[in-house]
């Protein structure tokens, strides 16, 4: 039997942070603020009020930093990077002791791409990754229509009428 690369979680832990260090990093957060003289008043220019980057301190005084990735993460390009197949990856997440690094990598990549959907203008091919990939589903929402005819009915009545439409709604398993 071939002995696998990585034969501790500790070995192939290290190999996954290396590779996402290798694409990413901490960064200052900043924000734009309009800048201000000694006396509270907005500085104004040529083309009306100047505004600054500035950094962001926490309550402390820390400058607030946030994981800035500078070329997207996947799990195929992390198998490519340490050397495995996606076969071998596979098998490593089904594996009792490096399965919790391989749920660890794929979280990380999972969150890069929710932070992905809020920020994108398009966000559908991404959208498209998490349902595949990571078990996202769409969810729909069903609506019961009852009518406003309903001052004089009894509450048993309008039970049932709820129930009469509950009934009509699709119940999600279908596909």
């Amino acid at each position: 039997m071939r002995t696998k690369k990585y034969e501790t979680a500790a070995a192939l832990l290290k190999a996954v942070d290396k590779y996402f260090d290798k694409i990413s990093g901490m960064v200052d957060v900043t924000e734009v603020v309009m800048l201000m003289d000694d006396d509270g008043h907005s500085v104004i220019g040529k083309k009306g009020p100047v505004y600054v980057q500035q950094k962001v301190h926490d309550k402390k005084g820390n400058v607030r930093q946030r994981l800035q990735y500078y070329v997207p993460p996947s799990l195929a390009a992390l198998c490519l990077d340490i050397g495995v197949s996606q076969v071998t990856w596979a098998a490593y997440s089904d594996d009792d002791e490096l399965g919790p690094v391989c749920e660890y990598a794929k979280l990380r990549v999972e969150a890069y791409l929710t932070e992905q959907v809020n920020i994108r203008d398009r966000p559908q091919g991404v959208i498209f990754n998490l349902q595949n990939n990571y078990g996202w589903r769409e969810r729909s929402e069903h609506t019961a229509k009852i009518q406003d005819e309903t001052d004089g009915i009894s509450l048993v009545d309008k039970i049932n009428l709820i129930r009469e439409a509950a009934r009509s709604i699709p119940d999600g398993d279908e596909d």
